[in-house]
């Protein structure tokens, strides 16, 4: 079962992925269809040279700056997550160690009222045995 905080910090890691996966694709989007407006405005035909090396070229800045913005991204995120899961593990060492002596008192109390039984169960049975030997003189 996940906790709350683990949720939260998980969707909220990704949505910012998503959020940024979705602003380069409309980058990209957006891109083309100047590209479109560049070469109708130019006249120039599709299979030109001069078209299809503008056009590459493009693409490949596109690709290179898509990348950059990726590497970016998961080095962003990277760094969001250590900087909340340090906290989140120290706190859980804390934790782990107050469960411990919480654990060990609890096992103390328990051994402590096994020992105090054994000796209500001795005194019981002393006090019984009396009362048998009590019996007996009264009865002779």
């Amino acid at each position: 079962m996940k906790k709350p905080l683990q949720e939260s910090i998980q969707q909220t890691v990704q949505k910012a992925w998503s959020d940024a996966v979705s602003a380069v694709m409309g980058l990209e989007g957006e891109m083309a269809k100047r590209l479109q407006k560049v070469k109708e405005l130019t006249d120039l035909h599709a299979g030109s040279e001069e078209v299809q090396r503008l056009l590459a070229d493009v693409r490949q800045r596109m690709q290179q700056n898509s990348e950059v913005l990726e590497q970016r991204i998961h080095e962003s995120v990277g760094t969001v997550i250590s900087k909340v899961r340090t906290p989140l593990m120290d706190e859980l060492a804390t934790l782990k160690g107050r469960a411990e002596q919480i654990g060990t008192r609890i096992e103390r109390q328990l051994h402590l009222r096994k020992k105090d039984q054994g000796r209500t169960d001795e005194s019981d049975e002393s006090e019984s045995e009396s009362a048998d030997k009590d019996s007996a003189d009264a009865a002779q």
